[in-house]
């Protein structure tokens, strides 16, 4: 399955990494042994391999001892450095507007993960989900996302709207007070995504300090540093199946309308690039399974039905076509593997 394309990913928070790990008692370069990084050097726009991200994370987590250093890192990380995404989100006319500016352009920053808005009854999830495969990092990177989420959602609306709730996909950790210190909102694990919930009858509300015209000069100036390449077309489509896999509408003709284009045409821009719909959406698909499968207790019936399977049978099937085991099996030795590493 996936693994072969390199995924990279916009420094931002990790240029106040070495400054964390000091304050904590931890020396930086212990963290970047073997990776081509040097933590004092980075600055926001500085590009890395995602994987390496992954990697400082949980190298971080370990030097420093602290399993929640990944919400730590998200809380120091102000929100004005996320550059021409902040600026043009700074001058939406509404908080509805300004996430979504948030989501859209993100693909230009990461290509190893999804940032996603997406309606839940009468209220929204802003969403992250990572789908280069799971890893000891990646725990780290989704606490470090929520954290940056609340500050985005409460800088965007001048501090009137607060999480109703933030849904986390993981299980409980032993001492759940940092959580609930840095995130100030009620909290839910074992959930199907990782998310922060707004409540829906506030996001639409105006922001008066908005400026039509200097938006406008930003949008044009973020069009000309969209992502491009010759797996362009691919990388959108990821990007766009994760949230809507879980939305239970991960059809070929869903995705491509939200492309703006129609199915064949969507299938012959995936023909040039030597992949298929149904080749991708497997792929997106693997990967949440095996994070679910990996980092909670959810019934692997629970996780079939998440990611829009027919079946548990029809879903053992997949996952063992994609990993040559069972979904049991997988999550035994994930279980194993990581009372080893402790």
């Amino acid at each position: 399955m996936s693994g072969l394309t390199v995924s990279y990913q916009r420094a931002g928070a990790f240029a106040w990494m070495a400054g964390l790990l000091r304050d904590l008692g931890a020396d930086p370069v212990a963290v970047t042994t073997g990776l081509d990084i040097d933590l004092d050097a980075l600055t926001p726009d500085t590009q890395l391999v995602f994987a390496d991200c992954l990697t400082l994370l949980a190298r971080a987590a370990v030097q420093t001892g602290c399993d929640h250093f990944g919400l730590l890192l998200g809380a120091r990380y102000p929100w004005k450095a996320h550059g021409l995404i902040h600026d043009l989100a700074a001058e939406a006319p509404t908080l509805r507007q300004g996430l979504l500016d948030f989501v859209t352009w993100q693909l230009g920053y990461s290509s190893g993960a999804v940032v996603y808005l997406l309606p839940m009854g009468g209220d929204f999830a802003l969403g992250y989900g990572i789908y280069g495969g799971h890893s000891a990092g990646s725990r780290q990177m989704y606490q470090l996302c929520r954290a940056i989420g609340c500050s985005v959602v409460r800088e965007l609306s001048d501090g009137r709207v607060a999480p109703i709730e933030i849904h986390l996909a993981d299980n409980p950790p032993a001492d759940p007070a940092p959580y609930h210190q840095n995130l100030q909102a009620p909290l839910r694990f074992g959930q199907l995504q990782s998310c922060v919930m707004l409540p829906g009858a506030t996001i639409d509300a105006a922001r008066p300090t908005a400026d039509a015209r200097v938006r406008a000069r930003l949008l044009a100036a973020l069009g000309t540093r969209l992502a491009t390449g010759p797996d362009a077309t691919s990388r959108r489509l990821r990007h766009l199946l994760r949230p809507q896999l879980l939305n239970e509408d991960a059809s070929m003709a869903t995705a491509a309308g939200a492309m703006g284009m129609s199915p064949r045409t969507l299938r012959r821009h995936l023909d040039a690039e030597g992949l298929c719909f149904e080749t991708v959406r497997d792929d997106v698909r693997f990967t949440v399974a095996r994070e679910f499968l990996e980092m909670t207790r959810l019934p692997i019936g629970d996780i079939s039905e998440a990611l829009a399977f027919a079946s548990h049978a029809a879903f053992d099937q997949a996952f063992r076509r994609w990993s040559g085991t069972s979904p049991t099996l997988w999550r035994q030795r994930g279980q194993e593997n990581s009372l080893l590493l402790r």
